[in-house]
């Protein structure tokens, strides 16, 4: 791997400025498209001088941190010196309103990640597996099944179904992770959890002591959980590993995981300002929005980690029980480098500051090991926008940069950078086989193909009045070599969703209608656009469900005026390239208001969460998760009134789209499956089972916020090992345990491990669990100390446990 340049001589130089700030008077901001007026009118003591940017350090000598433990209590000091005054106070933002209407907040989406969505085009297993671009290639989702189980990640917790008899579905286990994953991918009784922080300054009003900029502020980490679920009623983590970086995007092949990350720039402040929280809001003539400081607990509890990792920088492996088998990152720190590092560049220096290039990791780990562990990583230098691609063999990383003087002195689009790597061997080995330029953005994923050994790529000028091409590349040594493309492709519009089908390619363009490009790519060195269909609107995303029939999912618009309107499915019959044909289009109640996930921010081109979309196609049926959103009425919308759950439409490339029926949950539907012959449906805390004979009748379910939450983390399997280990052990009564308990070094000093401990070795022992009862010390974790106990239980004692053990607590 290669060696990382001295952090020190990436830091851009830094100047800080204090600036006194007045009183503003309220001033009307005018919005061109429909005459909203409003004015941030922002209360701001000018008593004393602010300073953009971190708060100055005071004065003190330079010393040397020599572990992370070191740096971590270091930084947990600075963050408190600078922010302690912060956390939880509240903070309002004032608008007056100057127009009649209305002013509503849209709300936060599902978060997505970098993978596509779930059909059963060609699954002929008794389950739906997650739909990929290319096969062979898994992607990570949220929601994953092998037929008897359905594991879902919530934010931080995993939650394993129990489906063996879909009629009466049970909850296995809910255990609770450190982090919440972005991700997750099931490969022979194994799960490997992929979870990325990239903690964002506030966005809220005006941020004075923060710092933010086009990546984001603060500190960036990935990790890597892989989980034994051979006993799904107790998955134990077997490994861990930490990055320094952002999470870009991740494929596994064959149980290979293969990962891109982005080191945050070396402007990027560590310790961002604490985030604002939305609070209350209230509208009169003048709009008022309270918002309140995160807590301590919750800034270091999404800060510090990941800026402990990222002054570490490289990457490190846990095993099983917590040993450290595996470090790349730094040993030694010093406070006056950790000063500068921390702090960043404020708001007003950032304006002058470009992005510049950051470190780009592609990194291996083989999750079918008996301790998996990074195998290779490969590092190189990146800018802009980061799009992959990837095949069982090769992964392409695009890297579109800015903008560059030309010769004549004009601002030009940099050229798009190409990285080729290839897997040798599927052995976890990196190679980075070729490079190329492509003059031309890429929407995402799905603008890109790899077909006979082409590359095929649709772009984008990135001038507003850009047009778009088709290039197709192969590889000649060590250089992609572009031998046909066919351009100035619909000027002036932008593209919306690009699929690749074989010989064919499919993409939307949009600005008042919806034109569908049908290509012929039989000849790839004379690509050719046979066929073009105008329609209003646009399609988000476009999906085969056979042959010659494309499923798109878009938005009406307005002919004239070209704003968007209601959600709608179409069906395209692509038989023929030269004369594609719409055969059906579904549009769905509540006009603007009904949304979907799948297609993303309705604001935003190729961002959609693809993986909400399910098409089962031995049913012939589609499951689109909708939801209803806010509406700002700029100009003349209907008030909030969408739908919201899991929609249902039958699609026949015969007769078209039929609704067959909207199941709902209390809390907005997310993803669903197919095991055997049920449909199944996740939300929030909630997962049911629907017969595909009788979709409208009485669905069986299972709820699991009110169940028990055990942990998955090192400690529990530290507490396991030591039951295991004393399984014949004589516990007649709890000091026993105590005495044994104290002989043990390795559980750690935190307080629940002998109550870990104590149940699991009653779960081993044939002998009755513990027929007495002492009173706790403080908080446990509810699974930690669920054991049963004897109706004729002892009275409580004292402990003799060691200081640092807690007390368990036994429950009838």
């Amino acid at each position: 791997m290669p060696r990382r340049s001295p952090r020190a001589d990436r830091r851009p130089n830094r100047r800080r400025t204090r600036l006194n700030t007045e009183r503003l008077e309220p001033r009307c901001l005018m919005s061109g498209d429909a005459g909203l007026v409003v004015t941030a009118a922002v209360d701001v003591d000018d008593s004393a001088g602010v300073v953009l940017g971190d708060q100055q350090p005071a004065t003190a000598e330079s010393t040397t941190l020599n572990s992370r433990e070191e740096v971590r209590a270091w930084l947990t000091a600075e963050i408190d010196r600078r922010y302690g005054e912060l956390f939880g106070q509240t903070w309002e933002n004032a608008w007056i309103v100057c127009g009649d209407f209305d002013l509503v907040a849209t709300p936060v989406l599902f978060a997505a990640n970098d993978s596509f969505l779930r059909t059963a085009v060609t699954n002929t297993a008794s389950f739906s597996t997650t739909n990929v671009q290319v096969e062979g290639v898994d992607e990570a989702d949220l929601v994953e099944t092998d037929g008897k189980f359905v594991y879902i990640v919530s934010g931080k917790q995993l939650v394993i179904v129990d489906v063996r008899d879909p009629d009466s579905p049970q909850v296995a286990s809910r255990v609770g992770l450190d982090s919440a994953p972005t991700g997750m991918y099931l490969s022979d009784g194994r799960l490997t959890l992929v979870s990325s922080s990239a903690t964002a300054a506030s966005t809220s009003g005006i941020t004075l002591l923060g710092s933010w900029g086009y990546y984001g502020a603060g500190p960036t980490a990935t990790t890597v959980d892989v989980i034994d679920i051979s006993a799904p009623d107790q998955p134990a983590l077997i490994s861990r590993t930490e990055f320094a970086g952002q999470l870009v995007a991740s494929r596994m092949v064959d149980g290979e995981l293969r990962l891109v990350l982005r080191e945050a720039p070396p402007h990027t402040a560590l310790l961002p300002q604490p985030m604002l929280l939305n609070g209350s809001s209230g509208q009169t003539d003048v709009y008022v929005t309270s918002y309140t400081y995160e807590s301590r607990e919750a800034y270091l509890d999404r800060v510090l980690d990941a800026a402990v990792q990222q002054l570490a920088g490289g990457h490190r492996t846990f095993d099983g029980m917590g040993e450290v088998i595996q470090d790349t990152g730094e040993t030694t720190w010093s406070t006056s480098d950790l000063l500068e590092r921390i702090a960043g560049l404020n708001a007003f220096e950032l304006s002058f500051t470009s992005y510049g290039e950051s470190t780009v990791t592609v990194a291996t780990i083989d999750t079918q090991a008996a301790t998996p562990r990074v195998v290779d990583t490969h590092e190189f230098q990146a800018d802009g926008q980061l799009t992959v691609y990837a095949t069982e063999d090769d992964l392409y990383f695009f890297s579109s940069g800015g903008y560059v003087f030309s010769s004549d002195g004009r601002f030009t689009q940099s050229p798009t950078t190409i990285h080729k790597f290839s897997f040798a061997g599927k052995s976890g080995q990196i190679q980075l086989a070729a490079t190329g330029e492509l003059d031309g953005v890429p929407l995402n994923q799905f603008s890109i193909d790899e077909h006979d050994g082409y590359l095929r790529v649709v772009s984008s000028s990135a001038t507003w009045n850009g047009d778009h091409q088709l290039t197709v590349f192969k590889q000649q040594g060590a250089k992609l070599v572009q031998v046909g493309e066919v351009d100035g492709l619909a000027p002036g519009e932008q593209v919306y969703s690009v699929r690749f089908l074989g010989e064919r390619a499919f993409f939307v363009t949009f600005r008042q209608i919806d034109p569908l490009f049908a290509v012929d790519l039989s000849d790839p060195t004379d690509p050719q656009v046979m066929g073009e269909l105008k329609l209003p609107g646009y399609s988000d995303y476009l999906q085969p469900i056979d042959e010659n029939t494309l499923l798109a999912i878009g938005r009406g618009a307005d002919e004239n005026s070209g704003l968007f309107e209601e959600l709608q499915v179409s069906l395209f019959d692509v038989t023929d390239l030269a004369n594609p044909v719409l055969i059906d289009r579904y549009s769905f109640e509540g006009e603007r208001s009904t949304a979907t996930i799948a297609t993303g921010n309705r604001w935003i081109r190729g961002d959609g969460d693809h993986h909400a979309v399910s098409y089962f196609a031995d049913q012939g049926l589609l499951a689109l998760p909708v939801h209803s959103e806010s509406q700002h009425r700029f100009f003349g919308d209907q008030p909030v009134g969408g739908l919201n759950g899991l929609q249902l439409l039958r699609l026949d490339p015969e007769s078209g789209i039929t609704a067959e029926t909207l199941l709902e949950h209390d809390q907005s539907i997310a993803r669903s499956l197919r095991v055997g012959e049920h449909l199944i449906a996740v939300s929030e805390g909630r997962l049911t089972t629907h017969r595909f004979a009788d979709l409208a009748g009485a669905p069986s379910g299972v709820s699991w916020n009110d169940q028990p939450t055990d942990e998955l983390n090192f400690e529990r399997n530290k507490s396991a090992a030591w039951a295991a280990a004393h399984a014949d052990a004589s516990v007649d009564d709890a000091d026993d345990v105590d005495a044994t308990l104290a002989e043990e070094d390795s559980l750690g000093s935190a307080s629940h491990l002998h109550d870990q401990a104590l149940r699991q070795l009653a779960q081993l022992s044939a002998r009755r669990p513990l027929p007495t009862a002492r009173p706790s010390t403080g908080p446990i974790p509810e699974a930690s100390f669920a054991v049963d106990t004897v109706a004729d239980a002892a009275p409580a004692r004292p402990s003799v446990a060691p200081p640092w053990r807690g007390s368990v607590t036994a429950r009838r």
